[in-house]
């Protein structure tokens, strides 16, 4: 979490970037962002995903006000080869909207 918090990925300071349309299995709208960042002692490939989706929202809602159209925010990790085949090696964590303060 120090790594997402250095470059403002989440946390109070968290940068805002541009929202974009989602696809299945996605919400309507999305900010993604994706990038190797060192964390445990190595470099890891680090995606967070805020979702958007409830009824009715779209882009330009979205940028207007995020905070009443967040759904969750998945935050995932591509592991070492083996960790879990199925699913490209990647550790993913789903946090609801209650967390959004901090993440």
């Amino acid at each position: 979490m120090k790594a997402l918090i250095q470059v403002r990925w989440v946390g109070p300071k968290q940068v805002n970037g541009s929202p974009s349309a989602g696809t299945e299995p996605h919400t309507a709208v999305l900010k993604t962002m994706d990038a190797k960042l060192k964390g445990y002692g190595h470099r890891e490939r680090v995606v967070v995903k805020r979702n958007y989706g409830l009824s009715g929202v779209d882009i330009d809602t979205v940028k207007a006000n995020r905070s009443p159209s967040l759904g969750t925010v998945t935050v995932m990790f591509q592991r070492e080869a083996g960790y879990d085949a199925d699913r490209q090696d990647w550790f993913r964590a789903n946090h609801k909207k209650q967390m959004e303060a901090y993440i």
